[in-house]
């Protein structure tokens, strides 16, 4: 747009396909299969200076749609769509940003159509993340520097009703010489998450 503002859109779409038939079993089967991804992002960019930002609104989706007819009648949909909102930004010695995302998830589940049989339990899934951090970087003397830095995530799932939530401080400090090279101490706390399924439940 100007020397300070700039403006740029991504997008990339790709498929694929697959079909295999036998009909000289006795189980006759025609399959096909198909899977893509789409993206698609509008990026807004400033600069000015020491200072920086960036926004960014995005979509990303991954689809896979397998099908089998034939004696038995068999299909596995599945798929996760993405909505999101980011920014970055760094204003002289601090660097911050947020990002937001509305997760839509189909997962795997097949669907079955036999001997007058139907079943088809997939169930829909909507969730929302959220993650920001801030960092400073500064200097105690011309060799000596250190870094503060804080990353925060949320997470949460309406259709199992669960939630899950932390703060992952860091911190560093680093002695460079121009004959020794470098030295640094750090400390960091990372929290990583499990999700325990009931198996009795999800066969039932």
């Amino acid at each position: 747009i100007n020397k300070n503002h700039r403006l740029y859109i991504d997008f990339y779409t790709g498929n694929d396909n697959a079909t295999l038939k036998d009909k000289g079993s006795e189980l006759y089967y025609n399959t096909t299969m198909r899977w893509g991804n789409m993206l698609a992002a509008a990026h807004w960019e400033y600069e000015k200076g020491n200072n920086k930002v960036k926004q960014s609104v995005y979509y990303t989706g991954y689809y896979n749609r397998m099908q089998m007819r034939g004696k038995y009648d068999f299909r596995l949909p599945s798929g996760i769509y993405d909505f999101g909102y980011k920014i970055d930004a760094k204003i002289d010695n601090i660097d911050f940003g947020i990002n937001v995302i509305k997760h839509h998830i189909s997962p795997q589940d097949p669907e079955i159509d036999s001997y007058n049989i139907h079943k088809n339990s997939v169930r829909q899934q909507q969730a929302i993340e959220l993650s920001g951090y801030a960092e400073y970087v500064g200097k105690i003397t011309d060799n000596i520097s250190y870094d503060i830095a804080i990353k925060g995530d949320y997470y949460h799932n309406s259709e199992e009703n669960y939630s899950y939530s932390s703060l992952n401080p860091s911190a560093s400090l680093t002695y460079k010489e121009a004959y020794l090279g470098e030295l640094y101490f750090l400390y960091t706390n990372i929290q990583k998450y499990s999700i325990l399924v009931d198996i009795n439940k999800e066969i039932c």
